[in-house]
């Protein structure tokens, strides 16, 4: 049976707040590879909390963005990427993507 790659789009919580700054306690590290903006550490109540920004929310969502492989080159049509996706954990829209791209 043949390879047959199925697009699942990626699961939303529109339930999550979306905050316009920071707690205190927490720091932006931004990532040489990627375009995705994460912020974590420890807030005032010593949790350790990480978020990540969304452009399409407009503001910073708690939790990790949710991370996804994918190998769609086809080096005989010379088009396609590889590597990471990330995706909003709250609207589910791409938000940062590192890898290879054709």
């Amino acid at each position: 049976m043949p390879y047959h790659m199925v697009y699942e789009p990626a699961p939303a919580d529109e339930s999550l707040p979306v905050l316009k700054e920071l707690p205190n306690g927490i720091a932006e590290y931004p990532t040489l590879t990627s375009n995705l903006r994460e912020a974590h550490g420890h807030t005032a109540d010593g949790l350790y909390r990480s978020y990540h920004f969304c452009a399409y929310c407009d503001g910073w969502i708690e939790g990790e963005a949710n991370r996804y492989f994918v190998n769609t080159l086809n080096p005989q049509q010379l088009a396609g990427r590889q590597g990471t996706e990330y995706f909003c954990r709250r609207c589910g829209k791409e938000i940062g993507f590192m890898g290879v791209m054709s």
